[in-house]
C-alpha cells in the first residue's frame, strides 16, 4: 500500500512537471517582449514579485533584462522548479499561498500571469489590495491575462473556469480597472502582445 501511494505521488509530479514544461514552452514565444513593457520605466535592477510564477519562463526573462526576481508558489512546484533555475540568474524561489500572504516587499513591479482567472470579484479584490502594499511608492503591477469582451477566445475560457473553478471566470477591462482603483492604483489602457492581453496600473502615491 505504502508504495503504491509513493508511485502515485511520484506519477502525479512528473505528470505535473511535464505540465508546467509544456506551458512554459507555449508562452516562450512573448516572454522577452512581455519583459520589455513590464519593465520599461523602472530603474535597471527592479525587485520584481513574480505571483505563481514557478515554471520561470517570464522571471528568467525578468532576470535577463537585469530584475531582480522573487518567485511566489505553492511548495510542491518551489521544491520542482528549483532545481531549474540558471545560477548565473539573480531568481529566487519563496513556498507560499498568495491567498494567504505575499512576501515582504518593496517591490517595483508585481507581475500576475494567468492568476485572475482562477478567482472571482472578491479574491481578486483582495489579492490586488495585498499586493498594493507590498509596492514602493509608484511601484507597478502588471496583470497578464484573457480580457473578457476582447474576443471569443476569453468567452470560450470563461466557460472553462466556470466548470473547473469555484469561482473563476475571464473578466472585463472595466472589472479589472474597478478592483486596481479601489485598491489605490492607476489603470492604464489594456495592451496586447502576441496573444497576450495586459493591464498594467501604477501605485498612486
Amino acid at each position: 500500500m505504502a508504495l503504491a501511494t509513493k508511485e502515485t505521488i511520484k506519477k502525479g509530479s512528473e505528470e505535473q512537471k511535464y505540465f508546467i514544461e509544456a506551458m512554459s514552452q507555449y508562452a516562450q514565444e512573448s516572454t522577452t517582449e512581455i519583459a520589455e513593457y513590464c519593465l520599461q520605466g523602472l530603474n535597471t535592477e527592479p525587485d520584481v514579485l513574480d505571483i505563481g510564477g514557478g515554471p520561470l519562463t517570464i522571471a528568467r526573462a525578468f532576470a535577463r533584462k537585469g530584475a531582480k526576481v522573487t518567485i511566489l508558489d505553492l511548495p510542491e512546484v518551489v521544491e520542482m522548479m528549483e532545481p531549474e533555475i540558471d545560477p548565473g540568474l539573480s531568481i529566487k524561489m519563496v513556498k507560499g499561498d498568495f491567498t494567504v500572504s505575499l512576501p515582504e516587499g518593496p517591490f517595483d513591479l508585481a507581475y500576475l500571469g494567468n492568476i485572475c482567472h482562477i478567482f472571482g470579484e472578491k479574491e481578486n479584490s483582495k489579492l490586488f489590495k495585498d499586493v498594493a502594499g507590498k509596492l514602493s511608492n509608484g511601484g507597478r503591477i502588471v496583470i497578464n491575462d484573457f480580457i473578457r469582451g476582447t474576443g471569443p477566445d476569453s468567452a470560450i475560457f470563461a466557460v472553462n473556469m466556470l466548470v473547473n473553478t469555484d469561482s473563476g471566470g475571464t473578466w472585463t477591462y472595466e472589472q479589472y480597472k474597478t478592483w486596481l482603483e479601489d485598491a489605490g492604483f492607476s489603470v492604464s489602457p489594456f495592451s496586447t502582445i502576441g496573444d497576450n492581453q495586459l493591464i498594467k496600473a501604477h501605485k498612486s502615491t
